[in-house]
């Protein structure tokens, strides 16, 4: 019920924690707008990158791969091309940077 409460009190509801969902909350967190992100999956993952096969490139050019406000830094990620696990690793950091909210084991079945 407490769950319940603390949702219904915040301003924006964001379902999903992949690159999207995370760059809203981002957003929302530097305009100091409250606001919740709600994710199904639990553990320390963002969207679907955790159930990529291991060594899979997501794209030949990492500039395409960061989100607002925050780059991913040549000294964390060296290599042109990122791999799904460094940007799993790369969302954490963007997680911790803007502080954002994730309540896990949450499923959206209706709005």
């Amino acid at each position: 019920e407490q769950k319940t409460d603390f949702i219904n009190k915040t301003k924006v509801v964001i379902v999903g924690s992949g690159p999207a969902g995370l760059s809203a909350a981002a957003m929302l967190s530097k305009k100091n707008i409250p606001h919740i992100v709600l994710e199904a999956q639990v553990g320390e993952t963002f969207g679907s990158w955790s159930h990529h096969f291991s060594g899979l490139e997501i794209t030949t050019q990492k500039k395409w791969c960061n989100l607002p406000g925050f780059s991913m830094a040549n000294k964390d990620f060296p290599e042109e091309n990122v791999t799904a696990e460094e940007y799993q690793h790369y969302l954490q950091q963007y997680v911790h940077r803007f502080n954002i909210n994730i309540r896990r084991g949450v499923k959206v079945v209706s709005a």
